[in-house]
């Protein structure tokens, strides 16, 4: 069974499935009789773009919570609970309607697992982080590897800093990575090699932004023989001689590479160029990193030459589960039709994006409390809304907001919105509405252009994110005129 896991571990899903059964059963300290838990769990290395499946069970007599799933080879999975909005009012209508109790577990293999999950002592009630809030039990089917993931990651997440080891901005995180790998070496004994060096890369390459926060500030100041050895430090400090097959499997480590990109780019004064990131990728070597890599710019790079990408990278790579993330966005090309969704104006009324045909028209996908949609909409939007509206484009403003009574507020305040939009809402579903699963709709604000007969001008590209009024006026004002 251990080398069964290791290959498949490896090898993911590039080509090969193995069927089983994942059978669960819940105990959480904190359940009401009436309450109900929810199992999150996916196969894809995206549950950005392939949206994860969720099943709910209800507390049995005994306590418990059980879910059966028939599962093809390896997935991740979580533990949710419905947000309770007696205990924090002020989150009532968020966007998101489930906290995350137990989070991105790996399972390969059949068996039977039981989880106990308690709140910590000193948790407040409304507090539901994780690997802050919550402490676990496992028995049954690969205990111990769970156990070593739940250890470590709350090794990590609980270990402070001091002020110099915070201010060490080519080392950060020092202290918690070394805390957090601690606790995984006394499990070393009963993982196998790729278990430990994929729980290790998921540690060390944890929360890339904050890690390269202080760097990029630092960046702005140093002379360019200060950054290329800054640069060089940082690349040597996350340089842990990890296996590039199990980094193919961390996503933190995916996450970090991008990240470390961007940075790359902004200091030596080249500006973000996602497109020429994939010229270099598509004609590398190819390998399951590679794939992912590949995949990842397209999917969350803010790509401009979509449909060309989308075409070339399917020529190319070779994992399925990658190619079955670039196929579902085949319906963000350039010239594909628009899904006609049909939402809730202000006034209840039924609108349709077929409504609108013969002008161009931008959709603004947001939600109450986005930062990004906030400056965007404050730098932008609002006064390119004033200045075109009227003139042939439409300005659609879809709120991912769950409560009616928050997204309402939310347009009065002009944060988000105005009335010079035509304001739509969800009915209440948010993130799991059929445009945004459609889409594969997770970042915000997410902007598509939709040219006058219905097609899709640009799905999100980064030069409609280009925080300049006059940038977005030209984009809109060309297309319109085609």
């Amino acid at each position: 069974m251990r080398n069964l896991f290791l290959a498949t571990l490896l090898i993911g899903l590039n080509g090969i499935v193995f069927a089983s059964k994942m059978n669960l059963t819940v105990t959480y300290d904190q359940a009401k009789a009436s309450d109900s838990l929810f199992l999150e769990y996916h196969g894809t290395f995206f549950p950005q773009v392939l949206k994860p499946h969720l099943l709910t069970a209800v507390r049995r007599d005994d306590g418990t919570y059980r879910f059966s799933v028939d599962i093809e080879g390896p997935v991740r999975f979580s533990i949710l609970k419905r947000i309770d909005e007696s205990l924090s009012p002020s989150v009532s209508g968020i966007t998101f309607s489930h906290d995350i109790i137990l989070y991105e577990y790996y399972w390969q293999g059949e068996g039977d697992l039981t989880i106990d999950i308690k709140k910590r002592p000193g948790s407040a009630p409304q507090n539901n982080q994780p690997d802050y809030d919550f402490a676990y039990t496992f028995q049954g089917y690969r205990a111990q590897q769970h156990r070593a993931k739940a250890l470590s990651d709350s090794a990590f997440h609980r270990t402070g800093s001091t002020r110099k080891e915070q201010a060490n901005y080519l080392a950060p995180q020092a202290k918690k990575i070394r805390a957090g790998i601690a606790v995984l070496d006394s499990f070393k004994p009963v993982l196998t090699d790729g278990e430990y060096q994929l729980l290790k890369a998921d540690i060390i390459y944890k929360n890339p932004l904050y890690k390269l926060r202080d760097l990029r500030v630092k960046l702005v100041a140093m002379s360019p023989e200060q950054k290329a050895d800054a640069l060089a430090q940082i690349d040597k400090y996350f340089d842990w001689g990890i296996d590039p097959q199990i980094l193919a499997k961390s996503r933190s480590y995916l996450y970090y590479w991008f990240e470390r990109w961007k940075l790359g780019q902004s200091s030596s004064g080249n500006k973000f160029d996602a497109d020429a990131l994939l010229d270099s990728l598509l004609v590398g070597q190819q390998s399951l990193l590679a794939d992912r890599k590949i995949t990842y710019v397209i999917a969350l790079g803010q790509v401009k030459s979509n449909a060309y990408y989308l075409a070339q990278a399917r020529g190319k790579i070779q994992d399925l589960d990658c190619i079955n993330v670039l196929t579902s966005m085949d319906v963000r090309a350039e010239g594909k039709e628009m899904f006609d969704f049909e939402l809730q104006n202000t006034s209840g009324k039924l609108v349709k994006l077929s409504d609108f045909k013969g002008k161009t028209v931008l959709i603004d996908f947001w939600y109450t409390g986005c930062g990004g949609c906030e400056q965007y909409y404050g730098k932008v939007l609002s006064n390119v809304e004033k200045e075109l509206h009227g003139k042939d484009i439409e300005f659609i403003s879809i709120s991912m907001d769950r409560g009616k009574e928050r997204w309402m507020k939310s347009i009065k305040s002009n944060q988000y919105t105005s009335e010079h939009a035509t304001n739509l809402y969800t009915g209440g579903v948010g993130f799991r509405h059929e445009v945004a699963t459609r889409y594969g709709i997770s970042s915000f604000p997410t902007l598509i252009v939709v040219d006058k007969e219905g097609k899709i001008a640009d799905f999100d590209s980064k030069d409609l994110h280009v925080l300049e009024s006059d940038n977005l006026t030209a984009i809109l004002k060309t297309i319109s005129t085609r």
